[in-house]
């Protein structure tokens, strides 16, 4: 009888110590193991971007201990990324109030989480700081230093600083998915690409890695490439593609994205359904939105576009203003000139509000005013960039084209990321379409299809500025490379009809010459 009991009370005994062991090692303070259990499980979805996975098991934990500050804060962080802002609030103030009596590691770490949330972000830098100088060769610090200067559009210091944190940890996944973005940003797509190709390498069970190497190979025109490395991330994690979550209906929209790029259309408004389907509401319907409207727009169904980006207006007014460049390009397509004078009358309207807020008083707001703001507000940035880029949709539609050059030249040198930059070369490019200088429009195409070959728009704009230049036998080699690679398009993709259509016009014109 007594081998019986004294083995257990061994075992129980042995498991006691490991656990208190455990705590002792412990980053984070809770006195419930489930409750701990789950937290780590919240962290290691979080880290795989599954945040409606994380979310409830941060979730589970607090609800086991209500006095776990740490579930509090990250579960503020993940009410805020799912658009449960009021909820996100709760939970970051309950987070500070039971952060008093933490060890300093753990209260610096939930107070530097929780800052922006409780409405404290001045805080964030003495934080932030302290915890630098306190924790140096801890990941989390040197993180939100990273993001911090990525925010701020600060590329270089950002790659240093997720740089030191591979240093410390070479195995930090998402370090290697930052870096790929923020390479993929500075137009050095090489090493975006091996860097996501790391990150797959490193965490080939996830579904983020195929998801973000899948983007970077639209940007440089891979798109089969792409669509294959979307469909490995659904097969990766298949519940992405069966239950409402943000990942699985965002990488439906980028699927849908490559497919619209190859011209399948159809199968491109598919993804989008599904996209809808598992759409956890707010910021994800509007990029279904949004992409919806560009699917409409490729099929000259500019009206019903416009319908759908103003939806995508109203569902989101963080975000609104930055809809406005797109629906101006619709209203361009159109000719629409006073409805782009409303938009920059909106945009305008913003500014005041903006910056009035921040002088606390009304001034009259100048180009000069604006600017200096501008280098003090991430908000009137925003809306100072949108600014001039509304100008120069209002400029081309009265061939005042000089001037929207001189716009577009300024904007250059403002943006950071080089997806902009190349959206603002190939406006360019449009331009010296219009005003007749055709040369300078190839070599702009010529210059932007070096990082990618394949965008169709660029090379129906190539191949009608080499037939305006004269350059018949160079148009007719631009259009059927571009026929031969999208063979298997939809029939109503317009950049295939275009291509088609300037093909057969010019084989009428030198028959014709020929007689």
């Amino acid at each position: 009888m007594k081998i019986k009991w004294i083995l257990p009370l061994i075992a129980v005994a042995a498991i006691i110590s490991v656990a208190v062991s455990l705590r002792s090692d412990r980053l984070y303070t809770t006195s419930s193991d489930q409750a701990y259990n789950y937290f780590i499980a919240g962290k290691e979805a979080a880290e795989r971007l599954y945040n409606s996975e994380a979310l409830e098991n941060f979730e589970a934990a607090v609800q086991i201990d209500s006095s776990f500050a740490s579930a509090w804060a990250y579960l503020s962080k993940y009410y805020y990324t799912m658009g449960r802002s009021e909820e996100g609030k709760m939970a970051a103030k309950q987070a500070y109030k039971l952060s008093q009596d933490l060890p300093e590691r753990e209260r610096l770490n939930v107070q530097l989480l929780t800052a922006e949330f409780r409405g404290d972000s001045d805080q964030f830098e003495a934080l932030l700081e302290l915890m630098l100088e306190r924790y140096p060769g801890e990941v989390e610090p040197h993180l939100y230093k990273a993001n911090q200067h990525w925010q701020r559009g600060e590329l270089q210091e950002a790659i240093a600083e997720f740089n030191i944190i591979l240093k410390l940890n070479p195995n930090h996944a998402l370090s290697y998915n930052s870096l790929g973005y923020l390479h993929a940003q500075m137009g050095d797509f090489e090493n975006a690409i091996k860097y996501l190709k790391k990150y797959v390498f490193i965490a080939p069970d996830q579904a983020n890695p195929h998801d973000s190497l899948g983007e970077i190979y639209i940007m440089v025109g891979r798109y089969q490439d792409a669509i294959d490395h979307f469909r490995r991330a659904l097969a990766v994690k298949p519940n992405l593609g069966t239950e409402p979550n943000n990942l699985g209906s965002v990488i439906f929209v980028h699927l849908a994205k490559a497919q619209r790029s190859q011209g399948k259309l159809h199968e491109a408004k598919k993804s989008l359904g599904r996209a809808s389907e598992l759409s956890i509401g707010g910021w994800y319907d509007q990029q279904i939105l949004v992409e919806e409207a560009k699917l409409l727009k490729c099929q000259e169904q500019y009206e019903a576009a416009i319908d759908l980006i103003s939806q995508a207006k109203l569902l989101y007014g963080k975000y609104d203003s930055d809809l406005r460049v797109s629906l101006a390009s619709l209203y361009c397509e159109l000719n629409q000139r006073e409805k782009i004078d409303e938009l920059i009358s909106e945009n305008e309207e913003d500014i005041r509000k903006t910056i009035y807020k921040m002088a606390q008083d009304t001034i009259d707001i100048t180009d000069e005013v604006l600017a200096k703001y501008a280098t003090e507000c991430e908000t009137c940035n925003k809306l100072s960039l949108i600014k001039k880029s509304l100008q120069v949709y209002k400029l081309r539609q009265i061939h005042e084209y000089e001037p929207a050059l001189t716009i577009l030249d300024d904007l250059l040198d403002d943006v950071v990321m080089f997806e902009s930059k190349m959206d603002i070369w190939y406006v360019m490019a449009k331009i010296h379409f219009d005003k007749g200088n055709f040369q300078k429009s190839i070599d702009l195409a010529d210059h932007l299809m070096q990082y990618n070959p394949q965008h169709p728009n660029l090379q129906i704009l190539k191949a009608k500025a080499e037939e305006a230049a004269g350059m018949h036998d160079e148009a007719v080699r631009t259009l059927e490379q571009f026929l031969a690679s999208s063979y298997d398009a939809d029939e109503n993709w317009m950049p295939r009809t275009e291509a088609k259509a300037l093909l057969k016009s010019i084989r009428e014109e030198q028959i014709l010459s020929l007689h």
